[in-house]
């Protein structure tokens, strides 16, 4: 009978270690098929998009200009063209109002453009032509006026000298008093005298 119990003990230790056996094989297999974990890369992820610095559009043609732009007294930031490009000078030639050969038009200032309902509008500067001065439309004699009159009381003209030159109106003197008389010039929709200014294509 011990003997039996003997083998019975026997036959069970053997049973154990097999199993335990079997469960680290098993163990080193799963081990083995597991891939090893990456470590995190400590370098910074590449960048998908890079920012393209903006550049300016600015309008080096003046009708392409003002074709953007509509109206506007003088050229703003948006401009970045010459202050007097070929392109408006043959213009201006085209309608007459300059020659191609004119020295003036190297001079700076000789030649005043702007914008007006999406058209250039050109004025040459002269003595009598104040290009950057809009209209005066006040019917109240000025300083210039009254001081004239003192001298001259019946005056049938004020002269420009006394007037300004972008009075709209006729004055004359009567007893000492500056009068106003008919308007001579118009005004157009931003305010300059029209007669100063001329619509120029390309």
């Amino acid at each position: 009978m011990l003997k039996e119990l003997k083998l019975v003990a026997s036959v069970c230790c053997i049973a154990v270690l097999l199993t335990a056996c079997q469960k680290g094989k098993e163990a080193t297999k799963a081990e083995v098929a597991q891939p090893a974990a990456t470590p995190a890369s400590t370098e910074p992820a590449a960048q998908t998009a890079q920012t393209t610095p903006a550049t300016s559009d600015g309008q080096t043609d003046p009708f392409t200009y003002c074709e953007s732009v509509g109206s506007i007294d003088k050229g703003d930031a948006a401009y970045t063209g010459e202050v007097l490009p070929e392109k408006l000078i043959q213009a201006m030639v085209k309608v007459q109002i300059v020659t191609a050969d004119l020295p003036q038009l190297k001079e700076p200032g000789f030649v005043t453009w702007r914008c007006m309902d999406k058209k250039v509008m050109v004025c040459i500067v002269g003595a009598n032509i104040p290009c950057e001065a809009k209209a005066d439309i006040s019917k109240e004699p000025n300083e210039g006026m009254v001081e004239f009159c003192k001298t001259d009381q019946n005056a049938t003209d004020i002269p420009a000298a006394a007037t300004g030159r972008e009075t709209i109106y006729n004055w004359s003197c009567k007893d000492g008093k500056p009068m106003v008389g008919e308007q001579h010039t118009q005004v157009d929709a931003q305010g300059y005298p029209a007669n100063f200014w001329t619509a120029v294509a390309p």
